[in-house]
């Protein structure tokens, strides 16, 4: 091989460290993260949104809800950062 080619080849290797590459698989695998948010509501006046990290089974919901609710809206949302998943808060 000649030196163009190897420093054309050199130009294009990217150089990364073990720190900067499990920094870089961290923050891939953080946007690929989405949680289970329920909406139920007691009264049918009032909604609740309970957050969970994945799709819970019926057996879970009715634990953390109770028996008599009614179910408002599932939807998934993506985990922004560090949020914490698993607590239960009321909407506005």
């Amino acid at each position: 091989m000649t030196s163009a080619r190897i420093t054309f080849i050199d130009q294009y290797r990217q150089t990364e460290s073990l720190l900067e590459r499990a920094r870089r698989r961290r923050d891939e695998a953080l946007g690929r993260r989405m949680a289970c948010i329920i909406q139920t509501s007691k009264d049918g006046e009032g909604v609740v949104d309970h957050v969970f990290s994945n799709v819970p089974r019926l057996g879970e919901l009715i634990a953390r809800t109770g028996p008599d609710v009614c179910i408002v809206g599932v939807r998934m949302e993506p985990v922004v950062g560090r949020k914490i998943c698993d607590v239960a808060k009321a909407a506005p």
